[in-house]
């Protein structure tokens, strides 16, 4: 998100997102495996296409609104 600020949206490529995360120690999805996700979604005449569990978690939170973001803030005490 930093880099987004940093350049703006629009003058941020591809090649700075690569730089920027080229250090991070966490496990990552193929190319090919990316690539075929994202075909599979375009044949199937998908509105989205989510590639990864976490992203399918923030996807399906985000559908479920403030509530299911933060359901601290709907307990009762």
């Amino acid at each position: 998100m930093e880099l987004f600020w940093e350049k703006g949206f629009e003058r941020t490529s591809i090649q700075d997102l690569v730089d920027r995360t080229a250090n991070v120690k966490a496990p990552k999805a193929s190319p090919a495996d990316i690539a075929k996700i994202a075909i599979d979604g375009v044949e199937a005449d998908n509105y989205e296409i989510v590639a990864d569990e976490f992203s399918r978690n923030v996807q399906r939170d985000f559908a479920g609104g403030v509530q299911a973001l933060y359901p601290q803030l709907f307990q009762q005490n």
